[in-house]
């Protein structure tokens, strides 16, 4: 048996990416941390219908599930980006239950379609001087019963169980949470920027409370067309010369690997400028509305999150460090995967994915005082196979 293996089961955490599938489970390891038990990672078909493609990655999922090592058949997935609308609204100091209804009215001329069709639930970001008073800024997740519904008959259809339905920025920021952070504290303020391949999506919170998302129109797309247009490659040799750039000649000397590059960092240089544009444009908005402090350092995931050169573009817009998501580094595996993944250390492609896994891990003890209330979960099926899907939400401790 594994030094890390433990008897109790934790949901597969699955994250459907714009053209891979990457899922995870984990398991209680020294000292109680998650580690990774087994994860497999495959490219999918490509369906532009969120749902479908959620389909169609869970049936190969359901498919290759004894192969890869998995042992429980509960999955929590995110609900796509196209699916979940998140709004900002301010309000007046009130009781939470007068909240939703406040909100509700705030945002009902701005989403297409009824709101009694949805549903929508509430996240406190922090109180914003404004007034002798002061007022509340407000996160509103909003996704259709419909859409729900669907999702969560997709993965049952697929002979998975549907555990949760989680939201991503709360996945992203569960990943720095759910490990201890030397010299950081239950209000520590952390910074997250998810490099997408159409957008990238920025989360800032504190502990467990999300405090700002906002999605950012610049994705490694772009990056990948600017160094295709300047080495005349494809779209794939672009991506592989971008994030490896010294492997794309086996035969290619010391010089012209150096030289190779400089011009993909030139190459990226204003598209890479402008993301850090918008992200620092998204830290002074944070830190000018709350007045509070600064987050320290830019943790960046997502498969384009090892670039180099985009690091450094970041680093110099937001004049934080750029570094990678410590929990990457800390998740050590004990076995091989289904996928072909060797045991080892996880990258930053894989941070979506391992947040849904850590789900039902509490906060590591840097985080156990954190106050306030998790973002809750927007549907909850039971363990009946999705019968009874679309039901009302958690309370609670319901992101973690």
């Amino acid at each position: 048996m594994s030094f890390f293996k433990s008897h109790k089961q934790f949901p597969v955490g699955i994250d459907i990416g714009t053209s891979r599938v990457r899922a995870i489970q984990l398991s209680q390891g020294p000292l109680g941390l998650p580690v990774t038990s087994t994860r497999l990672e495959f490219q999918h078909a490509g369906l532009k219908d969120p749902v479908e493609l959620t389909a169609d990655a869970c049936r190969t999922l359901a498919a290759r599930w004894k192969e890869a090592g998995f042992t429980s058949r509960e999955v929590t997935v995110a609900v796509p980006r196209s699916v979940l609308i998140i709004k900002s609204v301010r309000l007046p100091h009130m009781p939470q239950d007068e909240l939703e209804a406040a909100a509700r009215l705030e945002v009902a001329e701005s989403i297409p379609f009824p709101l009694d069709e949805a549903q929508i639930r509430c996240v406190t970001a922090g109180e914003v001087r404004q007034g002798p008073e002061g007022v509340l800024e407000v996160l509103v997740l909003i996704a259709r019963n419909e859409d729900l519904h669907r999702l969560t008959a997709a993965i049952h259809y697929a002979g998975l169980i549907p555990a949760s339905l989680d939201v991503e920025p709360a996945a992203l920021l569960r990943t720095v949470t759910r490990y201890p952070q030397r010299g950081l504290g239950a209000k520590a303020i952390h910074a997250l920027l998810d490099v997408g391949a159409c957008s990238s999506r920025m989360v800032i919170g504190q502990g467990d409370d999300i405090g700002f998302v906002k999605t950012l129109d610049v994705g490694a797309d772009r990056l990948n067309d600017a160094v295709a247009r300047r080495l005349d490659l494809s779209a794939e040799e672009a991506a592989h010369a971008r994030l490896t750039p010294r492997q794309i000649s086996s035969s290619a000397s010391e010089a012209d690997d150096a030289s190779l590059n400089l011009v993909v960092r030139d190459a990226i240089r204003p598209i890479g400028e402008e993301l850090g544009r918008l992200a620092a444009m998204c830290l002074r908005y944070h830190s000018v509305t709350f007045r509070g402090p600064r987050p320290e350092r830019l943790l960046v995931s997502g498969a384009n999150g090892s670039d180099a050169a985009l690091r450094q573009c970041l680093a110099t817009a937001t004049g934080l460090e750029v570094v990678g998501n410590p929990a990457m580094d800390r998740a050590l595996t004990g076995v091989p995967d289904g996928g072909g993944i060797p045991a080892g250390l996880i990258g930053p492609a894989w941070a979506a994915a391992m947040g849904l896994a850590l789900r039902r891990f509490a906060p590591a003890k840097a985080y156990a005082n954190a106050s306030g209330l998790e973002v809750p979960m927007l549907a909850t099926v039971p363990a009946d196979g999705g019968r009874t899907v679309g039901a009302t939400a958690g309370t609670g401790a319901a992101h973690g």
